[in-house]
């Protein structure tokens, strides 16, 4: 098998390189192949869950991803203790109930 672009791990990093290739393929009119490799049986398969993240990334990836209905719901509540800032979010998160 012959692609133009091969992106080796479905992370984050992985996935992201993948989805940009695609958009870049879409506003430039081309048509290269992209083949994603992953060892897992599933794209992501190796994140662990309870991830906490800053969307900004995401946002600037694919704008519309809460239109797309993209699984994450629980906001992010910080507490300060002892002068520094932690997470929260896993108190609120309703998906463990």
């Amino acid at each position: 098998m012959e692609y133009d672009v091969v992106v080796v791990g479905g992370g984050p990093s992985g996935l992201a390189t993948a989805i940009k290739f695609a958009q870049l393929n879409n506003e430039n009119g081309t048509n290269y192949s992209i083949c994603l490799l992953e060892k897992g049986s599933e794209i992501g398969a190796h994140i662990l869950s309870g991830n906490v993240f800053q969307p900004n990334a995401l946002d600037e990836l694919l704008p519309n991803w809460k239109e797309l209905g993209a699984p994450l719901n629980t906001p992010e509540t910080f507490i300060l203790a002892r002068k520094n800032w932690y997470s929260c979010s896993f108190f609120f998160n309703a998906s463990n109930e």
